[in-house]
């Protein structure tokens, strides 16, 4: 049975609920538009599913002709923000903002977007984006080369998981959940059960993308990504036998080496 690629996902706004497609280019930053925003609050800190659940119930789209983000709240109040390309800043305010340990500039997206998430959220809150001075360099210790580059995601372009892998975790759980508790930008099938902790890189049609360093897995994973629910699953199983280093592991971080476009089907070949 063939390796495929049977997910691809991006979430433009780092813990907001992503955008499932059928094909997307694969860039140096990872998938395009994947974690180009990012909530912080007043010491503009970075905001995720960690403290703040209800994120994951704010939907997510884009419009390419007019480069415009759409975010959607429950309360179906909509806001549509322009957003930069390239070295353009629309006259935005540069702004230092913190994400993990990395300190790097970001454009403030404006008045409506504070309002909008400030309401959603009870605390204040900024939306900002990367733009081409958001320069953060991967873990020196798991980079390819000193110019890799990672946006907003916790630490690497590419997040790979398996279904394969998922089912073998529903196979030991009371209840199966859904992939989407990991947030992966690419889903793969057919391989053996974690099969995946020991590539050291795939190729998916015309791109290469090396495996570098097992994803540990934090509080979002027990966020039900439809209901913004907390539970203890799936790090409750999960610590029973996918723990490496005092850290419990799921999917892999991935650095692009060549770049080109995934589709959902494509094959999957590993080294």
């Amino acid at each position: 049975m063939p390796i495929t690629v049977s997910g691809l996902n991006i979430y433009p706004v780092k813990g907001l609920k992503g955008i499932p497609l059928s094909s997307s280019p694969l860039l140096a930053e990872g998938l395009a538009f994947d974690r180009r925003f990012m909530l912080v609050d007043k010491n503009n800190r970075f905001l995720t599913q960690r403290e703040f659940p209800a994120m994951c119930l704010l939907e997510t789209s884009l419009f390419l002709a007019e480069p415009t983000l759409i975010v959607k709240r429950p309360d179906q109040r909509v806001l549509q923000i322009p957003y930069a390309l390239g070295q353009e800043t629309l006259g935005r305010e540069t702004i230092s903002v913190k994400v993990w340990q990395s300190q790097v500039d970001a454009l403030d997206c404006g008045k409506d977007a504070f309002e909008f998430f400030s309401q959603y959220l009870g605390v204040p809150c900024r939306l900002v984006q990367v733009y081409a001075k958001t320069q953060r360099a991967i873990d020196p210790d798991y980079a390819l080369s000193p110019k890799d580059r990672v946006g907003f995601a916790d630490g690497f372009p590419v997040l790979v998981a398996s279904m394969d892998s998922l089912d073998d975790l529903n196979s030991k759980m009371e209840a199966p959940l859904d992939i989407n508790r990991f947030r992966a930008n690419i889903t793969i099938s057919g391989a053996a059960p974690f099969a995946e902790e020991s590539w050291k890189e795939i190729a998916i049609n015309d791109t290469r993308i090396a495996l570098v360093k097992p994803c540990a897995r934090c509080q979002v994973t027990t966020v039900d990504q439809e209901t913004a629910e907390t539970g203890k699953e799936p790090l409750r199983t999960l610590s029973f036998y996918r723990k490496q280093n005092g850290k419990i592991i799921f999917g892999m971080n991935g650095i692009p080496v060549q770049n080109g476009t995934i589709q959902i089907g494509d094959r999957v070949s590993t080294l």
